[in-house]
């Protein structure tokens, strides 16, 4: 059961969406949620000659300390509305790489969808979901920049694929299972393969559980199965995926996964991920 929630913050509107994924999961397991607010600074989204128009920088910390002020802002509200939260202070600095150092030491991960009309506003990389997923180690819950239309965690579909990254996704999730109203696996395999075979095999472990769960395999993997995650999402009512993160590193790129690189581009829903 998760007790530690770590929240990311940034200069983005999405924050408070964020901060309501938080407070709801808080008030479903009696967790503690702490706040980070990490971003990369102004002076390393411009170029050289912009910062030495500013003075080696100068200029450009009035405008970070207003983004840092604007999340501030929005935290407080969230705990004036009951959020059981704290704002730390980082221990090092505001980095990115800070906030995946302090996402070691707690139990899951709320961040928001990048966007792609950003334009750097948040702060942000657009690969900071996928940084965070493949180097903390720890569950990651994605809240789409579109917003939610309910707190998570009441009706969960799993998209369910024979892997190491979407087994250690179901037992990141068990939590989440075991409060939920409604669970749902989703699969695409041909019923007459070994995995076919053992399709049943997750159902009957999560029931274990004392987990209500509904099984659905809808055939052979199609071609883009990410797009069709989100059908079924959408079909089954579902208000959660928990699935697999997939990618490798080449080259300080991520190289994503077909399907985590379209979950991650277009969710509709907040998304559990684990690498």
């Amino acid at each position: 059961m998760p007790k530690t929630i770590l929240v990311h913050l940034d200069a983005s509107d999405q924050c408070g969406q964020r901060l309501a994924a938080a407070r709801a999961l808080a008030a479903r397991h009696q967790a503690t949620v702490e706040c980070l607010y990490a971003v990369m600074p102004s002076a390393l989204q411009v170029s050289f000659a912009d910062v030495a128009k500013a003075g080696a920088g100068a200029g450009l910390r009035p405008a970070d300390d207003e983004r840092r002020a604007k999340a501030r802002a929005a935290f407080d509200k969230a705990v004036a509305e009951g959020l059981p939260g704290r704002w730390l202070d980082p221990l090092e600095d505001l980095s990115l790489r800070g906030f995946v150092r302090q996402a070691w030491y707690s139990d899951l991960v709320v961040v928001g969808q990048h966007q792609a009309d950003d334009a750097g506003e948040s702060g942000v990389p657009a690969d900071f979901v996928e940084t965070l997923m493949m180097d903390s180690g720890r569950p990651v819950l994605a809240i789409p920049y579109i917003g939610m239309r309910s707190p998570p965690g009441d009706v969960i579909m799993i998209a369910w694929k024979e892997s190491r990254e979407t087994a250690r996704a179901v037992a990141a999730a068990l939590p989440q299972l075991k409060a939920a109203s409604r669970v749902h696996v989703v699969t695409w395999m041909d019923e007459a393969s070994g995995s076919g075979q053992r399709y049943p095999l997750l159902g009957e472990q999560l029931r274990r559980h004392g987990i209500d769960v509904r099984q659905h395999n809808y055939g052979p993997e199609p071609g883009d199965v990410g797009a069709y995650m989100l059908s079924a999402a959408a079909d089954l009512g579902a208000d959660t995926i928990v699935m697999g993160g997939y990618g490798t590193s080449r080259a300080r790129e991520w190289v994503l996964g077909g399907a985590t690189r379209t979950i991650l581009r277009s969710m509709t829903v907040p998304v559990l991920l684990v690498h």
